[in-house]
């Protein structure tokens, strides 16, 4: 299953201006993040629990940012 981070790729530019500062904020390339968004390589927990609280999503609504399946 594939999923959609359109409401995470939004909050992303809200408050960082781009997924290239974000990537840079995580310690992740730019690329490798990249790949994370289009689905190449999965979100490990830590991932996403790192990116929750650097974007200030609260747990409940992890679901809706990273677990949306495309359609």
């Amino acid at each position: 299953m594939t999923f959609e981070y359109r409401k995470l790729r939004s909050r992303i530019i809200e408050k960082f201006g781009s997924q290239k500062n974000f990537a840079h904020k995580l310690g992740l390339s730019e690329i490798a993040f990249s790949n994370k968004m289009r689905g190449v390589t999965r979100f490990s927990t830590d991932d996403i629990l790192k990116i929750t609280d650097v974007l200030d999503i609260p747990k409940e609504d992890i679901s809706e940012y990273f677990f949306c399946p495309k359609s």
